[in-house]
């Protein structure tokens, strides 16, 4: 919202933007905005396994799975945005709908939406390339995706130190698919998740 109210028009030309509507000013002071940390850009073949740097600056890229389409291939970044509330609450992440990011023209990050205060997993850098042959580039700060978080409280935002037993828990939510079946409804997730005393121990470590 801060970001938009910096090319607001002036209200004494037009005082009936979006700006003063509820229901968007509402959403959008829940929205934050990530960007990437550098330029970079890839050349990627997925038919033969290829994703090579193209850029002096770079994340190491990969691929981590089969194509979720027939036209379009799946590239991870080795970046990862790992959340957790004192509560419950549901962080939604989104490809920037709402900005102008040139990566945009090579693919967009896959959303998802899970409850950060009784699940812990990361948030990976996963894009879902418009074409299974081609390039894939970013430029330094441009918005990389967003998270909104579904609550009518305020949010603050603590940075904390992963340390080695917050990333054996994060391991552990990950692997549940494995360990469990695929299928699982969000809900028996967090039910393991609470009655192994989860919660508990990532707070404890979070605070510490």
């Amino acid at each position: 919202f801060s970001m938009l109210m910096d090319d607001r028009v002036d209200v004494k030309v037009n005082d009936s933007t979006f700006f003063s509507c509820p229901a968007v000013a509402k959403k959008f002071k829940k929205i934050y905005v990530f960007r990437s940390p550098m330029d970079m850009s890839y050349f990627y073949d997925f038919d033969n396994g290829v994703i090579n740097n193209t850029s002096e600056s770079h994340i190491a890229a990969h691929y981590n799975r089969m194509p979720n389409m027939n036209s379009t291939s799946t590239i991870n970044l080795a970046l990862q945005y790992m959340f957790f509330a004192d509560k419950p609450v549901d962080a939604y992440f989104t490809p920037p709908f709402f900005s102008k990011p040139k990566y945009l023209n090579y693919g967009s990050f896959i959303p998802g939406e899970f409850d950060i205060g009784q699940w812990f997993r990361p948030y990976v850098a996963e894009i879902e390339t418009w074409s299974k042959v081609g390039e894939l580039r970013f430029e330094s700060d441009e918005p990389l995706f967003y998270v909104e978080f579904k609550t009518d409280e305020d949010i603050k935002l603590h940075r904390f130190e992963m340390n080695e037993k917050l990333f054996t828990y994060s391991i552990s939510c990950v692997a549940s698919t494995d360990i469990f079946g695929r299928g699982q409804s969000m809900f028996s997730r967090y039910k393991r998740f609470k009655d192994v005393g989860f919660r508990e121990k990532v707070l404890t470590e979070i605070n510490k």
